[in-house]
C-alpha cells in the first residue's frame, strides 16, 4: 500500500518535470500505480464485501418465506436460532425488508367515479386515547364519504376496530390537536366534536378545490340525488353471543354485567351502543346496563343479586336437600362442597337421592367420604365409585300413585344413632 510520503514525492517529482517512467523508476513503483496517484492523490479504497451472519441461513429464510411470505422477523429469528443462528433481531429485520422490497409487485388500480347519491365509503381514523380510571380507550373517528361530491360526515366513536386512516380525516380534524386536555372526557369531548364537526365540514372540507375533480365538493353536490333515510334504520350496535356464568353475569368488552340468575348456563345476545348494554334472551330484553368504558369492572343491578340470594335459599330449603341432609354430617359436608361447583345443585341432589335408593344410604355415605378425600364433588363421581365397588340393592319397585306430586314426597332418613342414645339413656334410668 502506498503511503502519503510516497504520494507527495510523486507529485514533487512531477512538478519538477520528470516523466511517469522516471518517477516510477526513482521510487521503485510501477508506472500504472504512479499514473493512478498522479491523477488522484486520494483514490477511493475498494471495499471488500464482508460476510454476513445470515449468509449460511439465506436458503432456510427463502424456504420459510415460501411457506409464509408474511412471517414476522421475531418468529423467523426463533426458527433460525434453532439451526444455530446467534445474530440479533435487527439484522433479520433489515434483511427481510430488502427481500420484500425486491419482490414487491406493483398493483394496478382502476379509478371509478359514481354518480351523486349512488355510493358512499366508510373509513376509520385513530385520534389517540381517552382515560377512564386506570383504563385507556382508543378513540376512532368514523367518516362517511359520499363519492363524487366528496362530502364528509364525521362521527367519533370508541370502537376497538382498527382500519386504514383516510388522509382527509387528518386534514379535516386539525382542530382536534388543539383540544384542551381537560376536555378529553366522554361527554365533554363529544359535545366539542359535535359543535366543531359541522364547522369543519362546511367551512373547510366542502369549499376546498379537490385535486381530482378540480372543483369544490359543494359545486358537485346534487341535492336531488339524495334520498331520505328509511323509517326503520338498521341496528348498528355491537352485537355478540355470550354465555351466562355461575355468578349470574356475562363477559363483554373486558367487563362483567349481571343478568337474572335463572339464565345461568344459557346463551344470550348482547347489543351495545356508546351508552347502554342490553342483554336479550330469545329476542326479549332481560337486562339493561349503562356501558362502562373501564375494564375488569363488575356492573351489577341490586335486583339481580337479590334474586340470586333468593334462588340460593330456595335451593337449600327444598325437600330433596332436606332428605339428603338427614343422612348426617358426611352428606352435609359433601353437599356444601357440591354447592361451590358449576354443577346445578337441584339436579345433583336428585341424582344422589336416586343413587341412595339404588345402593343404600350406607354405601352412598361411604362413597361420599372417598370422593371428599380426592376433592371429587359431583354426582357422577359418586355414581362411578358405587358402580365399581358396590352392588345395587334388590328392592321391589316403589308404588306409583296417580297424583304425580305425591310421588315426589321424600321422608327423612331415620338416624339410628338417635335411637341408640335413647335406648342407652332409658337403660341407665
Amino acid at each position: 500500500m502506498i503511503d502519503q510520503r510516497a504520494i507527495f514525492e510523486m507529485h514533487r517529482l512531477a512538478h519538477e518535470g520528470l516523466s511517469v517512467r522516471k518517477i516510477a523508476k526513482t521510487l521503485g513503483i510501477s508506472r500504472q500505480t504512479t499514473s493512478k496517484y498522479l491523477a488522484d492523490p486520494a483514490p477511493p479504497r475498494p471495499r471488500r464485501p464482508r460476510p454476513s451472519q445470515l449468509d449460511p441461513f439465506k436458503d432456510a429464510i427463502t424456504h420459510m418465506l415460501e411457506i409464509d411470505s408474511k412471517v414476522s422477523a421475531v418468529i423467523l429469528r426463533q426458527r433460525l436460532a434453532e439451526q444455530g443462528f446467534t445474530g440479533g433481531l435487527t439484522i433479520v429485520r433489515q434483511y427481510l425488508t430488502r427481500v420484500r422490497q425486491a419482490s414487491a409487485q406493483k398493483r394496478a388500480f382502476i379509478r371509478f367515479e359514481s354518480a351523486p347519491g349512488e355510493q358512499c365509503q366508510i373509513d376509520w381514523g385513530h385520534f389517540g386515547s381517552i382515560g377512564y380510571g386506570d383504563t385507556q380507550r382508543k378513540l376512532y373517528c368514523l367518516a362517511v364519504i359520499e363519492c363524487h361530491s366528496r362530502l364528509l360526515y364525521l362521527e367519533f366513536t370508541h370502537s376497538q376496530r382498527q382500519e386504514t386512516l383516510h388522509r382527509c380525516l387528518l386534514q379535516a380534524f386539525r382542530f382536534f390537536q388543539g383540544t384542551p386536555k381537560e376536555l378529553v372526557h366522554d361527554n365533554m369531548l363529544t359535545a366539542v366534536l359535535e359543535r366543531q364537526g359541522p364547522l369543519v365540514r362546511f367551512n373547510e372540507a366542502n369549499v376546498r378545490v379537490h385535486t381530482t375533480t378540480g372543483q369544490p365538493p359543494i359545486q358537485r353536490f346534487d341535492p336531488k340525488a339524495m334520498r331520505s333515510l328509511p323509517e326503520l334504520l338498521p341496528d348498528c350496535r355491537d352485537t355478540t353471543q355470550v354465555k351466562v356464568h355461575t355468578d349470574f353475569s356475562i363477559r363483554f368488552d373486558g367487563n362483567t354485567y349481571t343478568v337474572p340468575p335463572w339464565l345461568i348456563g344459557k346463551t344470550m345476545t348482547v347489543k351495545a351502543d356508546h351508552h347502554q348494554v342490553t342483554c336479550y334472551f330469545k329476542d326479549k330484553p332481560v337486562a339493561t346496563h349503562f356501558r362502562c368504558w373501564q375494564r375488569k369492572q363488575r356492573i351489577e343491578l341490586p335486583q339481580h343479586r337479590e334474586a340470586a340470594h333468593k334462588h340460593h335459599r330456595c335451593s337449600w330449603y327444598s325437600p330433596e336437600v332436606a332428605a339428603l341432609l338427614a343422612l348426617g354430617e358426611t352428606a352435609k359436608r359433601y353437599l356444601e362442597h357440591l354447592a361451590t361447583t358449576n354443577e346445578p345443585l337441584k339436579k345433583q341432589v336428585k341424582k344422589l337421592l336416586a343413587l341412595k335408593d339404588e345402593y343404600g344410604a350406607y354405601a352412598l355415605l361411604d362413597a361420599m367420604q372417598r370422593a371428599t378425600l380426592h376433592q371429587a364433588f359431583g354426582a357422577h363421581y359418586i355414581e362411578n365409585i358405587l358402580y365399581q365397588e358396590m352392588t345395587p340393592q334388590r328392592q321391589p319397585p316403589t308404588v306409583r300413585l296417580k297424583q304425580p306430586h305425591l310421588n315426589q314426597i321424600r321422608l327423612e332418613e331415620p338416624v339410628l344413632a338417635d335411637y341408640d342414645a335413647f335406648v342407652l339413656k332409658r337403660t341407665r334410668v
